[in-house]
């Protein structure tokens, strides 16, 4: 409320200063993108309500902690799209060896200043564990460098998507922290499309906001344990319950009958005849019968049932029960085609990861626009930066199989050339299409336009 409003409300309202001020203060709290966010109730918007996000979230975080099955869940995702941690280079479209370098420089720095070597797996970790991964920015004025940060998805309160098209998520609105309370939202880093804007056309905003494990028109992740929490917990029980069973089973009991003791003499024996840790007893006069019994549930095997429950939660999650001590039952031929599931399924999250670490790379890149001092990248040059992601493979390759096969398929290609059924062109883009097994990407265009000069 500016000063004309206030005194406007005191001289022809009569609204005293008290209420003035209890005004004033309400509106620094008022939220304006209100309108911006969806009702819980909209048909068109599926996910979790706050409470229901806040709770699964400390349930994963406590089955992280406490489960060690639910633990290495995450662990055996993180370490195959991880492995021995990604690489990058920079090439550009028609750009200088010069600027290329530059736009080099500007990624390794940000590489180094915020030691994606070490941190960048932990990232990956959060999102498998959360579902939800927020990275504000903090930008340089000077230079442009970027720092990450992070915040815990149980500080969001809502997550603003456009009204018109879910998937389009604009901000993250956090819950209200400090003395005062005040909520803060932040603008989700995309593509900024105001024409008069100076950064036009670049990755623009506060803060990376990517999830996992949703829908289109759910903006909000889930844990990689959610679906397998109770089936988690009931294992945990489960377990518990076979100890505590086997555990009495290793005991021993004593049954001890006094024949005309009353209790003060039962009392008195049982001191004069004190027993080891180990044993159990009773000891009772011949009014009292004791007997030990045990629940027949016909011969079933704790194990089994134990590996029933296992395998309920290894196969919503995908895994396939020898890769978690139990490959009795598997043989190489089971276990090879067993694993091609999982495979399939981690290879895609290790390409939402690679998206991931290119849209941070290439926001660094973006920042550095106008900004450092001896970048002289246009923003058209900027579009045409590649940044390739070095993914680490999941398994090693029999290079000697891969060879062989290769080999035979160059004479078939040579003899298809020969027999005029193919040629030499189309047989060269066929052997050049397979040579990506050995973890080699070629660039057609250019590997053909390399080839034309040379035989020219």
């Amino acid at each position: 409320m500016n000063k004309l409003q206030k005194l406007v409300a005191s001289k022809f309202l009569g609204i005293p200063d008290n209420r003035l001020k209890q005004l004033t203060e309400a509106q620094t709290y008022i939220d304006y993108d209100d309108a911006d966010y969806r009702r819980l109730s909209d048909v068109n918007t599926k996910g979790l309500n706050p409470l229901t996000r806040d709770r699964q979230l400390e349930i994963v975080y406590t089955l992280f902690l406490k489960n060690g099955l639910a633990k290495r869940i995450l662990e055996i995702r993180n370490d195959f799209i991880f492995g021995d941690g990604f690489k990058y280079n920079v090439t550009g479209k028609d750009l200088s060896d010069e600027k290329i370098q530059q736009a080099k420089e500007v990624i390794d720095e940000f590489w180094e200043i915020n030691k994606m070597d070490l941190r960048f797996e932990k990232k990956g970790f959060d999102l498998s564990l959360n579902g939800m991964l927020i990275l504000p920015v903090f930008v340089n004025s000077i230079n442009g460098q970027v720092k990450l940060g992070f915040i815990d998805p149980k500080n969001v309160e809502r997550v603003v998507t456009n009204s018109l098209n879910v998937e389009d998520i604009s901000r993250i609105k956090l819950k209200g922290i400090g003395q005062n309370n005040r909520p803060r939202s932040l603008d989700v880093i995309r593509l900024n499309d105001n024409a008069i804007s100076s950064n036009y056309g670049l990755l623009d905003g506060d803060c990376f906001y990517f999830a996992i494990n949703n829908v289109s028109n759910q903006p909000e992740g889930v844990s990689d344990l959610l679906g397998s929490a109770d089936w988690l917990d009931m294992l945990d029980q489960l377990l518990f319950n076979t100890l505590q069973f086997v555990y009495a089973l290793s005991r021993y009991f004593q049954d001890v009958e006094l024949q005309g003791a009353d209790e003060k003499k039962i009392e008195e024996w049982k001191k004069q005849n004190p027993v080891s840790q180990n044993l159990s007893r009773f000891v009772h006069n011949e009014k009292v019968k004791f007997n030990v019994l045990s629940p027949n549930i016909n011969n079933a095997d704790p194990s089994e049932i134990v590996r029933l429950y296992k395998n309920i939660v290894l196969g919503s999650q995908g895994y396939p029960e020898h890769w978690f001590a139990d490959g009795g039952n598997t043989n190489l031929a089971t276990a090879t085609e067993q694993s091609i599931p999982i495979m399939r399924q981690l290879k895609n999250r290790q390409q939402y990861i690679i998206y991931i670490l290119q849209t941070m790379l290439r926001f660094a890149l973006h920042k550095a626009y106008n900004r450092r001092e001896g970048f002289t990248l246009t923003k058209d040059e900027l579009n045409r930066v590649v940044i390739n992601i070095i993914a680490p493979e999941f398994e090693r390759k029999d290079f000697d199989k891969i060879g062989t096969g290769l080999k035979k398929l160059g004479d078939l290609l040579e003899q298809a050339q020969n027999q005029s059924w193919l040629s030499k062109e189309t047989s060269g883009r066929i052997f050049r299409s397979m040579v990506d097994i050995i973890g080699y990407d070629i660039e057609e265009e250019d590997e053909s336009a390399k080839i034309k000069e040379q035989n020219e």
